[in-house]
């Protein structure tokens, strides 16, 4: 059932300033890079990464209509709270956090069916949140389509989300983005190490639910130049961990800048961070109800302590040195966190050197470039601060198309092999 893509745009006075203040965020300059800057939301307690109350979701499947529809969150990765019937023809899904206070970023997905073929709608209600990612579709949890936006109405005073489509007994998975869980990350390392002899994964510890976190050795473990990489620390930022995925894999290329690379360096990936949220389809947080990119100062979650942990050991080589670090997420557009080009480090002016080349080869491509102060309790922060590396956050948006993510993350790894093998080789 089609109908018409209605967005509502009615303002009361808070609507009216969170408007304004976005406009202004937006409309502020960079410093020297001349970029726009987006807005970003760190609530209250953001940064005290102790373990805190979460509300898990109780995993049930909903019946409606003595069964003739069904809805389940029995799944990795899902996130609905309740399912209820509103009329006939209207359903409304409640979509409520970890926990709050939280980023108002809300994580979607569950699996609907019916007896028969019918038309319905189903109303996304968000709590504590807000409108973020458009919804995707799949029936078989492979292949994800992103919903006609004809079908879709945005209500952005009642935060609530309005869903056509048909139902029928073919289950269809609704999600936030494609489901990435950490068994599939899991896979995707396990298949990376059987595939290439300089590739060993290992696992450097456990999360708070005991799953392991896996990390993976490329290039030339005796190599006194290492580049770290690291992923997933937000569990719905899927175009983050695509982008990671497409640039570790363009390390792993035949060309000779990849095989001379390969041979004077060695990276350290750790591709998802947190397995837990991202299993328990959690908007922002781990199970202790904390988000893990605040907490790279105190070391109070297990994920945080067993990856600085993992680079700590990778440290202990003689006269080794960390000269860049790379922490892949997403937000609404694709853009870069980096500090001033004259910071000292280990390679001082990598980083903008690196984007500037991405500019250069890049088609019809800008990298965006925000100032960071070093000083908040990040993963860039961190490895900054320890071993003066060259650190940057790559925020891929969330609706940049899948191929555009893998060409610029390909261009971005080759872009700093050769920088790296021109400055050390």
């Amino acid at each position: 059932m089609v109908k018409s893509d209605i967005r509502v745009f009615r303002f009361n006075f808070l609507s009216f300033l969170l408007l304004f203040v976005a406009i202004l965020v937006y409309s502020c300059k960079s410093g020297d890079s001349g970029h726009l800057k987006p807005a970003s939301y760190d609530p209250p307690g953001s940064t005290d990464t102790r373990s805190k109350p979460i509300e898990y979701q109780v995993k049930k499947i909903f019946r409606l209509e003595n069964g003739k529809i069904s809805v389940s969150n029995e799944f990795p990765g899902a996130r609905l709270n309740n399912f209820l019937q509103l009329n006939d023809t209207l359903f409304s899904a409640i979509i409520t956090p970890e926990n709050a206070p939280i980023n108002r970023s809300p994580w979607y997905a569950f699996k609907i069916w019916s007896e028969e073929p019918r038309d319905i709608d189903i109303q996304m209600e968000y709590v504590d949140g807000s409108h973020r990612y458009f919804p995707e579709y799949s029936y078989d949890d492979i292949t994800w389509q992103t919903f006609d936006s004809a079908n879709v109405k945005i209500d952005t005073i009642r935060n609530i989300t309005t869903l056509s489509l048909q139902v029928s007994p073919d289950t269809l998975t609704i999600a936030a983005q494609e489901l990435i869980t950490s068994r599939d990350a899991a896979r995707w390392a396990e298949n990376m190490s059987a595939k290439y002899p300089f590739i060993t994964r290992e696992i450097i510890g456990y999360s708070n639910l005991g799953k392991p976190l896996y990390a993976l050795k490329i290039g030339n473990d005796e190599s006194n130049k290492l580049v770290a990489v690291i992923g997933r620390q937000h569990p719905p930022e899927i175009t983050g961990y695509l982008a990671m995925q497409a640039f570790i894999e363009a390390l792993t290329g035949k060309d000779s800048i990849a095989q001379a690379f390969r041979k004077n360096f060695l990276v350290g990936v750790v591709p998802m961070v947190n397995p837990d949220g991202s299993d328990q389809g959690h908007w922002r947080h781990n199970i202790g109800g904390v988000d893990l990119n605040r907490d790279w100062v105190n070391f109070h979650q297990p994920e945080t302590r067993a990856v600085k942990q993992y680079y700590e050991s990778l440290m202990e080589h003689q006269d080794r040195e960390m000269i860049f670090e790379i922490d892949f997420h997403s937000t609404s557009v694709d853009l870069f966190y980096v500090f001033p080009a004259d910071k000292p480090s280990n390679f001082t002016g990598l980083t903008h050197r690196w984007l500037d080349s991405l500019d250069a080869n890049v088609p019809d491509y800008s990298a965006r470039r925000i100032k960071s102060d070093g000083n908040s309790p990040v993963s860039t922060y961190h490895f900054y601060q320890t071993y003066k590396a060259e650190a940057v956050t790559y925020e891929v948006g969330d609706n940049t198309p899948r191929e555009r993510i893998s060409e610029i993350s390909e261009i971005a790894a080759d872009a700093l092999m050769k920088i790296l093998l021109e400055k050390y080789n």
